[in-house]
């Protein structure tokens, strides 16, 4: 049976939630609202009360509940960082990937001093670095710019 160029689905079973399932939970849905899923629905289906099922459907769905604005966690402003008492008390690092190989070279590892904002570079064979590797570079920093104010 249709109505217009649209197929009536008759009450029963889950074909009517499986439709609306299809319009809206999909990878090419994409939880559209109520309205957007309801359009989507009576492009090809009819039934009686059709746009009160959908709307069931869609504020029942935990996905789009939890997408909700007013439901995430609210974001704090952003704090700015103290500003450092001397030079290298507060240092930044961060990797430069992705570069041409040069011998056993993959990248460049830049150490920003957050107080003059002088940035170091070093050439480096890794990609990344755990907790002892950075104490390593610190020490090379050390080294080439002397030991920060009060590590004498």
């Amino acid at each position: 049976m249709t109505k217009g160029n649209r197929l009536y689905v008759p009450k029963g079973g889950d074909l009517r939630k499986s439709l609306i399932s299809e319009c809206h939970d999909t990878l090419w849905g994409g939880h559209p609202g109520e309205e957007r899923t309801y359009a989507l629905v009576q492009r090809a289906y009819y039934w009686p009360q059709m746009q009160d099922d959908v709307e069931t459907y869609v504020y029942t769905c935990l996905i789009c509940q939890q997408d909700k604005a007013d439901h995430q966690k609210k974001v704090g402003l952003l704090q700015p960082l103290p500003i450092p008492k001397r030079p290298w008390e507060s240092v930044s690092m961060d990797y430069i990937s992705g570069l041409p190989k040069v011998g056993d070279l993959r990248s460049i590892v830049v150490v920003v001093d957050g107080l003059s904002k002088y940035a170091t570079f070093y050439r480096s064979p890794k990609t990344r670095y755990d907790g002892r590797d950075g104490s390593s570079l610190l020490q090379a920093c050390c080294q080439i710019l002397g030991p920060a104010e009060g590590h004498r």
